[in-house]
């Protein structure tokens, strides 16, 4: 697929949390995942810690198992600052992590409690590479039922869907933006005509959200994104002129 364009401004969503509202209490150093497991006809949740490894509840039983205690000393607090869960498709949970003195799309299976490993696409392990030089945010997703991973850097962001689950060469390329002047931009969902619902944030504190719909082959991609921002930067402004 082509490069993506915003669709119409009737799928645009803008939310302005309220300071009371916004709470900075909340665990940087650990992401999650609930989900069921189908074999063995019980609901898990597994937790990745940067301090604790990895860990996996069983609600039948009620306790937590250590899954791999060492797992601490290599899990990148960076790779879990910005994850809301864990992408779960096919039986398993997906994450990047470090392994093999390199950052790697890893998998665990919640039945079998198996480790595995997914080829990335080859721009998104070159972003991962070079993340210790330049600020490059890397996410997973599940969208549509299908593997999702993107990247975002000062520049630009990339979306690719696995077509086919396992298989390095069945990367689909959904999309590349610019993300200039963005803080972070989650993928969030995908309609059945490969439309995709993104979430873009401007501001590290949470405060303000922008969600729109993706669809492909226009021009007018980055005017639409200076619109977005242009409004953002002037309306305090207009405000302050207002009550003056």
């Amino acid at each position: 697929m082509n490069d993506y364009d915003y669709d119409d401004d009737d799928n645009d969503h803008d939310h302005d949390d309220n300071d009371n509202d916004y709470n900075l209490d909340y665990d940087t150093g650990s992401a999650y995942g609930l989900a069921y497991d189908s074999i063995n006809e019980d609901y898990k949740i597994f937790r990745i810690d940067m301090y604790a490894g990895y860990e996996i509840l069983s609600l039948k039983n009620g306790s937590w198992k250590i899954i791999d205690e060492i797992s601490a000393e290599r899990v990148d607090s960076c790779m879990l600052s910005d994850w809301e869960c864990l992408a779960f498709v096919h039986g398993a949970f997906h994450w990047i992590d470090y392994l093999s003195r390199k950052y790697c799309l890893v998998s665990f299976n919640i039945s079998d409690e198996m480790f595995g490993e997914i080829q990335q696409p080859e721009v998104v392990r070159l972003q991962i590479h070079i993340k210790s030089i330049v600020d490059v945010d890397v996410g997973i997703s599940v969208l549509g039922g299908m593997l999702g991973v993107s990247y975002k850097n000062e520049k630009a962001f990339g979306l690719w869907l696995m077509k086919n689950y396992g298989v390095k060469d069945f990367w689909m390329k959904l999309s590349t933006l610019p993300s200039t002047g963005i803080y972070s931009i989650i993928p969030k969902y995908m309609f059945s005509n490969y439309k995709v619902l993104l979430c873009f944030r401007f501001d590290e504190a949470r405060k303000r959200f922008v969600y729109r719909t993706i669809s492909g082959g226009s021009s007018k991609l980055y005017d639409l994104i200076w619109k977005i921002m242009l409004i953002l930067v002037q309306l305090p402004l207009m405000l302050v002129i207002l009550f003056i």
